[in-house]
């Protein structure tokens, strides 16, 4: 069980050389947003 809500129509699952890989991606409004400070002298 995931605790944070995926975007289940981006889920991508691949099987290569025995290793199972899951990307789950995370919905846009959960992920991180950068956000610029300017600073003004004054």
């Amino acid at each position: 069980m995931v605790d944070i809500p995926i975007d289940a129509d981006k889920i991508k699952a691949k099987y290569q050389n025995g290793i199972l890989e899951i990307e789950m991606p995370k919905k846009e409004e959960v992920k991180p947003r950068e956000i610029t400070i300017e600073a003004i002298e004054g």
